[in-house]
């Protein structure tokens, strides 16, 4: 009986801790690796953590009242691969230059805002255009 509780317990706490390490991002290029994995995945309730700002804004519907968006996202990035060109920090914060490419060949290339919030952890805040 002590094994079985044993082998719970350690299994509870390898669990928390990797629900821990995935919602504190360690980098700016770190929160961005996580939202593209969480789109690949689409892991709906983790881009939300990952993003706040306009960034947020312009993407809740799709997130809060789509249904269909996790299956769209899941299909939309399957075999796709994320590249970040290009990290640099600027006075407001961190701007990832990120390319996404797909298997038929296109590429997809953004410049994210990457800041922390007010409890310190990494966001995307906003898309930057030129």
């Amino acid at each position: 009986m002590k094994t079985g509780a044993f082998w719970v317990l350690a299994v509870a706490v390898f669990l928390g801790a990797q629900a821990l390490g995935a919602a504190e991002p360690a980098s700016p290029s770190d929160c961005v690796m996580q939202f593209f994995e969480a789109s690949k995945n689409g892991d709906t309730a983790r881009m939300k953590q990952l993003m706040t700002g306009s960034f947020y804004q312009q993407r809740k519907v799709l997130l809060e009242e789509n249904t269909t968006y996790p299956d769209f996202l899941r299909k939309h990035y399957d075999g796709a691969h994320l590249q970040i060109t290009n990290m640099r920090e600027e006075p407001q914060g961190w701007v990832a230059e990120v390319r996404i490419k797909f298997p038929d060949a296109t590429v997809d290339s953004n410049k994210w805002l990457v800041q922390k919030d007010a409890s310190g952890t990494w966001k995307i805040i906003q898309d930057i255009h030129p």
